[in-house]
């Protein structure tokens, strides 16, 4: 096989150029327009995030998108600084900002510019491009324009590029397929809910009544607290505690923090059994899990504890996925939004009989089930491309050139 050599990224592209700074507007889609600096990310490029330019400006709008390039983030935050996007194809009414290159491969130097653009995506490309930045404000760095053309790449021959960004694309195309269809599955549990927790559609053959009452009427709401940091006989136990964090980053067999017995009699936490309801009532107004195990709760969250024989917690689960925002939008506060026992008790719910609720929660539970696999295959896809990448674009795995495989 052909050795890889170093390369000078001037020797692999022909320059990079810059947009102008136009002047845009949020309103309407459609007609020549700007790109945001979010239209690129780790390699992937959305010519959705883009705001249309003002009319008296349209004649300034220089370097439009197009096909077969690599665009560059040169100026933004320190972690978004060097961001780089591969474009496909030709967009003549989208055009680049003052704040994003655009290259394209050098006549004659055999550079595949998905190979390059991989290379900047991956950890250590994208280290190298992000450490050329310069600026002494932590908000906002600048990458000089010389110090990428100057940089050195061990560059494979351009037939092996071919085949290592075949080979990434390819990853890449099952990783937006799972995305794809992990979207139309949530849009799929979305209308279920609103159909199945309405009674606008009926589960099998249930056909009965359903009740208007409050959430007050049919569960207990309690709160709990947060034993004293000063004493350190209350922390390490074996009684999981749970926060906000614990809401945010959910794993239903435990917690991030435990306490004691201890900590547990001499403070305010509430202790609540497995599969009931918690929902957060600050920060995460209205968002509701159940955890496997038994928790003690702080502050910031309520327990939802109903009679078995009345409200279904799985079901209760669902209804609060569809209808917790609308208790995040009364949420109040000066710093931080939250919600109080007396408004999550007033909340008006629609509540079938018991079986119904059960049968409604299976369904929804199922679709979830569905949504977890996938997102188990994706979060697999993204871990196979992260290695591929680290194999490929550093030589230590080379892909047989011209042959079928």
């Amino acid at each position: 096989m052909t050795e890889w050599v170093y390369r000078s990224v001037s020797d692999l592209v022909d320059g990079l150029t810059a947009g102008v700074s136009v002047r845009s507007t949020g309103d309407g889609s459609g007609g020549a327009s700007v790109l945001k600096t979010s239209a690129i990310d780790a390699g992937r490029f959305d010519p959705r995030e883009a705001k249309p330019i003002l009319p008296i400006d349209l004649p300034r709008a220089k370097c439009p998108v197009r096909a077969h390039s690599m665009i560059v983030s040169r100026m933004n935050t320190p972690t978004l600084v060097g961001n780089v996007g591969y474009v496909d194809q030709d967009y003549d009414d989208l055009y680049l900002p003052d704040r994003l290159w655009l290259a394209r491969s050098k006549r004659g130097s055999g550079t595949d510019m998905r190979w390059l653009t991989y290379y900047f995506a991956s950890q250590p490309g994208a280290r190298r491009l992000r450490s050329l930045a310069t600026g002494t404000s932590g908000s906002m760095k600048n990458i000089p324009k010389d110090r990428v053309l100057n940089l050195d790449i061990a560059t494979p021959s351009a037939s092996e590029q071919h085949a290592i960004a075949d080979a990434l694309a390819d990853a890449d195309a099952l990783i937006a397929t799972l995305e794809r269809l992990i979207a139309k599955k949530q849009a799929i549990k979305l209308g279920m809910m609103q159909n199945l927790l309405t009674g606008r559609t009926h589960v099998s053959s249930f056909s009965g009544q359903w009740r208007s009452t409050t959430i007050g009427d049919v569960v207990k709401v309690v709160g709990g607290g947060t034993p004293s940091r000063s004493i350190s006989a209350y922390w390490g136990g074996r009684i999981p505690w749970a926060t906000i964090k614990d809401i945010s980053n959910f794993n239903p067999h435990g917690t991030q923090e435990y306490i004691t017995p201890a900590a547990l009699q001499a403070s305010s936490a509430r202790l609540v059994s497995a599969g009931t309801l918690v929902l957060a009532a600050r920060m995460l107004v209205g968002k509701a899990v159940r955890f496997d195990v038994d928790v003690a709760i702080n502050q910031d969250l309520k327990a939802l504890a109903g009679a078995p024989d009345v409200v279904d917690p799985a079901y209760l689960r669902h209804w609060f996925d569809a209808y917790g925002s609308t208790l995040a939008s009364s949420a109040g506060g000066s710093t931080v939004a939250g919600t109080s026992t007396g408004q999550i008790k007033a909340m008006p719910i629609e509540l079938p009989a018991l079986d119904e609720q059960q049968a409604i929660a299976t369904v929804l539970d199922d679709a979830d089930s569905e949504v977890a696999a996938l997102r188990t295959r994706l979060k697999k896809a993204q871990v196979m491309k992260t290695g591929m990448m680290q194999e490929l674009l550093t030589g230590r795995t080379r892909l047989p050139i011209g042959v079928s495989l």
